[in-house]
């Protein structure tokens, strides 16, 4: 019995070993640091003509988003099969510096940078970074599933460059249905706009399948609704989503293959 439990033991520790070895302190540490310059970068600009903002602060909430999937990417690649994830959240905010007060000139740029993690299916960890802008926040979503390689990127949910914070995706939450008969399954986020920008009101979603590469899924539906609020909740399966907000009908879709039906 014990010569089995120290076998056990050594595999782990083996097991440990290997990991660690692709996982260089070094890679992590200096992708954190850079996700520190991009947030500083951001948080030194001069605040926004609200919605609007300039080029140059764009080009930084773009950047902050490409650091952070850098950042997110690297860590990933170093947990296990099975990964803590309710302290994967908290490990990215302590190794990211989250927390740090930043030097800011632009007071409608907030300092809040934070991560959140949850399994939303069996074998799968979605990560959630979430940071301030001018007028509230965005937020990018990265999705892994594990593989023979480790924990691979397998979707990525974030909004493309732009110039006005109503095209922030702010509050972001998502489900993942269940695979099908086929063994594919779909996505539904929702989001809304900053919340100080013009045309902020109601819900904005969207259903995604993964595609060969994670960061352009391929979408089936996009829709806004201006009776919902970040409030509704979400029913989803291998074939169908609804949107619910309390007291009120839920706001249901069909799923087949490429094709997303309101009913």
């Amino acid at each position: 019995m014990r010569a089995w439990v120290l076998s056990i033991v050594v595999l782990l520790a083996a097991a440990q070993v290997a990991r660690a070895a692709n996982c260089p302190q070094t890679e992590l540490s200096a992708a954190a640091s850079q996700v520190q310059d991009a947030r500083n970068a951001l948080l030194g600009l001069p605040p926004p003509a609200e919605p609007l903002l300039t080029k140059k602060a764009s080009s930084a909430i773009a950047d902050m988003k490409l650091r952070l999937a850098a950042f997110v990417l690297a860590y990933m690649h170093c947990q296990p099969e099975n990964a803590d994830v309710d302290g994967i959240g908290i490990d990215l905010a302590r190794l990211g510096w989250a927390q740090q007060t930043a030097p800011r000139r632009g007071p409608l740029f907030s300092g809040a940078l934070t991560f959140e993690a949850r399994a939303p299916q069996q074998g799968m960890i979605g990560v959630v970074a979430r940071f301030g802008i001018g007028c509230g926040s965005d937020s990018m979503l990265m999705l892994f599933e594990h593989t023979d390689e480790g924990w691979t990127e397998t979707l990525r949910v974030a909004a493309g460059p732009y110039r006005d914070s109503a095209h922030a995706y702010q509050d972001l939450d998502y489900a993942v249905a269940p695979p099908g008969d086929d063994g594919s399954w779909f996505l539904v986020e929702k989001h809304r706009g900053a919340s100080c920008a013009a045309g902020a009101a109601g819900l904005n979603y969207s259903v995604l399948r993964p595609t060969h590469d994670a960061t352009k899924p391929k979408p089936l539906y996009a829709g806004h609704n201006a009776g919902l609020g970040t409030d509704a909740q979400f029913d989803i399966g291998s074939d169908f989503f609804a949107l619910m907000a309390p007291n009120d009908a839920a706001h249901r879709f069909a799923v087949v293959g490429q094709t997303v039906t309101p009913q």
